[in-house]
């Protein structure tokens, strides 16, 4: 990861001791960031929320629309938020159409999610989702599922999940420990022009009726789910590619 702006930080902060501070993740397209009016919204509605950086962000605004004038490549954007100042990074997107094909196979995390109404903002204070997401992938998987103590499904370590039965997706409810993220309201409002689209409880073990399962993130758009653990998804990535192209501005 690049860095092209940054505060200074000492030991001594909050971010540093206690993982107090926030991040936006965005996808840097087209000579353009995506959704950035969103993201900064997000990141600002939080900061009020929770007294973090509140006098950073124009500043903060600013200055990442300055640090990416120049890029001129498909990059992620992070910019993080603290109460001393901010960070901007820039790295690689990693995934093409090899991963849209092939599908993300998600492992089942065993540790259960409770209340925490912290869960629904993006907080730097990421080592379950980080743990999680390492552990995955030394299994074998490409992300985690976090699932409630009510085996309700949530959410995977750095997406949203949706599943299709029939003619319908399924998103799981936002009333629950989840942070909605930026792309999959996007994605929605793409397949709703062709689908129905509810939001409810979704059990752990609906998704042995589910036809298909698919993740979404800035950086994703969304992609399809090949395998939960042991139950088998089929699909048709050009669902994701169609969606995708629409979202990404391709």
């Amino acid at each position: 990861m690049k860095t092209l702006y940054s505060s200074e930080i000492s030991w001594e902060n909050e971010i540093v001791k206690f993982g107090i501070g926030l991040f936006e993740t965005m996808a840097f397209r087209n000579n353009n960031i995506l959704f950035l009016d969103e993201h900064i919204n997000r990141l600002t509605k939080s900061s009020l929320e929770l007294k973090i950086g509140e006098n950073h962000i124009e500043s903060a605004t600013r200055q990442l629309k300055k640090s990416t004038k120049t890029l001129n490549k498909t990059k992620a954007i992070r910019l993080t938020l603290s109460n001393s100042g901010y960070a901007i990074e820039e790295r690689d997107i990693p995934y093409d159409i090899s991963h849209y094909k092939r599908g993300f196979k998600l492992w089942v995390y065993p540790y259960k999610r409770g209340e925490n109404p912290y869960y629904r903002y993006k907080t730097t204070s990421y080592m379950e989702n980080y743990y999680a997401r390492n552990t995955a992938k030394s299994k074998g998987f490409d992300d985690a599922v976090f699932i409630d103590y009510e085996n309700h499904i949530l959410e995977c370590s750095s997406s949203n999940i949706i599943f299709r039965k029939d003619n319908t997706f399924i998103l799981p409810s936002f009333s629950k420990p989840i942070l909605k993220g930026i792309a999959v309201t996007k994605v929605i409002e793409e397949l709703n022009k062709d689908f129905k689209i509810i939001e409810k409880n979704i059990p752990m073990n609906d998704i042995k009726v589910m036809d298909e399962a698919y993740v979404c993130n800035s950086l994703l758009g969304i992609m399809p789910v090949s395998s939960i653990e042991s139950k088998d998804f089929s699909f048709d990535f050009s669902l994701s590619i169609k969606i995708n192209n629409k979202i990404f501005q391709i």
